[in-house]
């Protein structure tokens, strides 16, 4: 599923599982669990983005700690 996803959006994905507890178990993870931290996220303002933001782009990413941006792929069996 996603494979033909642009690599940020599988990014926030495999995030959203390691994080909700949902990622498989048996498939390590191969980046940095360090690489996001979801209790450093805040409201997203202009000054806290970059890309366009106005809900015409989905280029639009927080300037720190933005799951988009951290891969956390897993390690091929």
């Amino acid at each position: 599923m996603g494979s033909s996803m642009p690599d940020y959006l599988k990014n926030t994905l495999n995030w959203m599982a390691y994080w909700g507890g949902t990622d498989n178990p048996l498939v390590p993870n191969a980046g940095s669990l360090s690489g996001f931290d979801p209790s450093l996220v805040s409201s997203c303002s202009s000054s806290s983005t970059v890309g366009i933001c106005d809900g015409s782009s989905d280029q639009c990413f927080a300037t720190s700690n933005d799951p988009g941006t951290a891969s956390l792929p897993a390690t091929p069996s």
